[in-house]
């Protein structure tokens, strides 16, 4: 619960990793059983919030995923989309 109180980004997102490790470790091995764990629900939750996310609407996040798009390099593996 202490990444609720989290203040950077970077390391939410580190830590985030680190976690869904340490839940596949466990026996949590199932991409849709980990995408709706609570924990996995907390830490998407303060990403969002620390990226502002909850304060665009759906069309305001769809202009800023096709201004971003041209942006991103291909060297990144992101072009036309995360992977």
């Amino acid at each position: 619960m202490a990444v609720q109180d989290a203040c950077n980004l970077s390391g939410v997102v580190h830590s985030f990793s680190r976690v869904i490790r340490d839940l596949r470790e466990n026996g949590v091995v199932d991409t849709d059983e980990i995408a709706v764990h609570n924990i996995s629900v907390l830490f998407a939750s303060k990403i969002a919030s620390l990226t502002h996310l909850e304060q665009l609407e759906d069309s305001a996040f769809r202009e800023v995923l096709r201004a971003q798009e041209s942006r991103v390099p291909e060297s990144l593996g992101m072009k036309g989309g995360a992977q």
